[in-house]
């Protein structure tokens, strides 16, 4: 396997760009705007789209989502797109083709590029790593403990399970009032 100089390459990469003393409002922003990118990573994702979800013009939500998350608008579906094809390509068999238009690349060498540019290697490289080769490249890329992703993730969950979890949380209840 190639060394790209990974080290180099992603020293810069381990802080969280999830600005914490952001105020509310930006940061409701910055997790609208992942949610909508998480809810439709293998479609057309437009910052006109995103800011209506959030009532606001193009500008004033990109100037907000940048000051919450730390990236601006496209460098945040571009890490979104990349983690998700490495989650593919380290639990698919999918071909490498197949995973970019699963995480919305419209061409293979455009995606062979962003992933490359990202991760410091190339998807089929990325593929044979063994686990915790894998685990430390993800943690040194994306950092481990981002707040706006987390966050967002979870609302996510919460969004397209939400009959599971009021189940879930109705059963919880239900539990606890029989101890009392």
């Amino acid at each position: 396997m190639r060394n790209y100089g990974i080290e180099v390459h992603l020293a810069g990469s381990l802080e969280d760009p999830y600005q914490s003393e952001s105020g509310p409002t930006a940061r409701l922003v910055a997790e609208k705007g992942v949610s909508y990118i998480f809810k439709n990573i293998d479609k057309k994702i437009r910052l006109a789209d995103a800011a209506k979800i959030s009532f606001m013009s193009e500008s004033q939500f990109s100037r907000i989502f940048k000051e919450a998350s730390g990236l601006n608008f496209s460098e945040m579906i571009r890490k979104l797109r990349i983690e998700h094809g490495c989650k593919l390509l380290g639990s698919t068999e999918l071909s490498i083709a197949t995973i970019s238009r699963e995480c919305g690349f419209t061409n293979l060498s455009n995606f062979n590029r962003q992933f490359l540019r990202e991760m410091g290697i190339t998807p089929r490289e990325f593929r044979v790593l063994n686990q915790k080769q894998k685990v430390d490249l993800l943690k040194i890329v994306f950092g481990h403990k981002n707040q706006l992703l987390q966050r967002a993730k979870i609302n996510t969950y919460m969004d397209m399970h939400s009959q599971q979890v009021a189940e879930f949380m109705t059963k919880i209840d239900t539990k606890q009032s029989r101890q009392d």
